[in-house]
């Protein structure tokens, strides 16, 4: 609105047009009796009521004759070093990824988010059950039109068994939709102060901030998902899961915003409306989020749902100084003996940090101030809060599904 303010000043006329999202937002949300979904079967009914438009056929575009001019480089535009991801823009490089999708129908079909892996890198020449797509910095950008990928998956899975909203493929894109209404139609959607959040005292701890977003916390997995996205601007959606939990109500006890804001200047799938709703879901303070009281354990093992290869492989990769501990010590070396530590020329808390917390009193003392926080809420709405009891530590959280959402981006997280 201001830019369309301001260039009327200056007589310059300005069209819009609504096609980065499936619905019409803005028409979607001022509908008599409108209220907004918050779970993905309510967005899945609101879709399928409105129905999504046929993407604009491709504009042919006469061959251009004008000799071009060099790109810049890096180094022109002042960045200090070449980037080190490997994510190619564009929309031929976003189409591609659609075609190569799209035509392996069993990938298609068998697609089921909670299945795929989160260490997972972001590009893979062949697709498997492990893998996403690669799709969401395509989709951020505008390079592919999510209406062009809900008709392309449509007509992929027709007629042929596949997984269903919300881990199938198109469940993915049905939350990506539910946050940009819910970012429309909720005001401070992008504070803890909106409708939907749940207001918790978190602290503000600047050391134990710093050690997650530089992948120093002492804990390998969380630290290699951390420089993963440090380095590379991705992270599967599990991973996002896992960091996510593991700064707010899982570990360090730090506001979300804070997660939120981090990712949005590091992600190449950055999204505002996705990066809010991914965020406040995997917090546990929003209406979408699982229940409080699943915490995913910085410790995975081979039973965790955050689906995490044991082989140690991506821990190797982003946290080189762990490289030569063995697997059975990888994601906690801190219980190695001195003599392993030493030969992996890698002794904690000199050549790689200690813990920055105790996962197992952090987990503890966070259930207590988060059961707390809802106690507080219901008292100031005047209800009793429903008594769960909380499940005890274990090394792997407990397989459930998981919602999209990091973002998902929900990012997914």
């Amino acid at each position: 609105e201001k830019v369309t303010a301001l260039a009327g000043k200056h007589g310059v006329k300005v069209e819009t047009f609504t096609s980065h999202t499936m619905l019409d937002i803005v028409a979607t949300c001022n509908m008599p009796g409108f209220k907004a979904p918050t779970n993905n079967k309510g967005i899945e009914m609101l879709i399928g009521k409105a129905g999504v438009p046929q993407p604009l056929d491709v504009p042919q575009i006469p061959a251009c004759k004008i000799k071009g001019y060099e790109m810049f480089t890096m180094k022109e535009l002042k960045y200090p070093a070449e980037p080190t991801h490997t994510t190619k823009g564009g929309e031929r490089e976003g189409l591609a990824i659609l075609a190569k999708v799209c035509g392996d129908t069993k990938y298609v079909c068998g697609f089921n988010k909670t299945k795929t892996s989160s260490t997972q890198e972001h590009t893979s020449p062949k697709l498997d059950a492990s893998l996403t797509t690669g799709l969401s910095p395509y989709l951020m950008s505008g390079a592919v039109s999510v209406r062009m990928v809900y008709h392309k998956v449509k007509a992929a899975i027709a007629g042929k068994a596949h997984t269903q909203a919300p881990e199938s493929f198109l469940g993915q894109i049905y939350f990506r939709e539910m946050f940009y209404i819910l970012g429309h139609s909720t005001p401070n959607f992008d504070k803890d102060t909106n409708k939907y959040c749940l207001q918790v005292p978190w602290g503000a701890d600047n050391a134990k901030l710093a050690a997650w977003q530089e992948g120093k916390t002492g804990y390998p997995y969380i630290d290699a998902l951390m420089r993963q996205l440090n380095q590379t601007g991705w992270m599967h959606h599990l991973g996002r899961h896992a960091v996510a939990c593991f700064l707010t109500r899982g570990d360090l006890w730090q506001s979300w915003e804070a997660g939120r804001d981090y990712f949005h200047k590091q992600l190449i799938d950055a999204d505002g409306a996705l990066n809010n709703g991914n965020w406040m879901g995997l917090a546990g303070v929003a209406p979408w989020s699982a229940p409080w009281f699943r915490i995913y354990s910085p410790i995975p093992d081979g039973k965790s749902a955050l689906n995490v290869e044991m082989d140690g492989a991506f821990v190797r990769k982003f946290v080189p100084e762990l490289k030569d501990m063995p697997t059975q010590y990888l994601f906690k070396p801190w219980e190695a003996p001195a003599a392993v530590q030493a030969k992996a020329k890698c002794v904690v808390g000199k050549d790689y940090p200690k813990p920055v917390v105790d996962h197992a009193k952090a987990r503890n003392d966070n259930l207590a101030s988060f059961k707390a926080a809802t106690q507080a809420r219901a008292a100031a709405a005047g209800k009793e809060p429903k008594a769960k009891a909380a499940p005890k530590a274990r090394a792997g959280a407990k397989r459930a599904a998981v919602q999209n959402g990091p973002a998902a981006k929900k990012t997914k997280k």
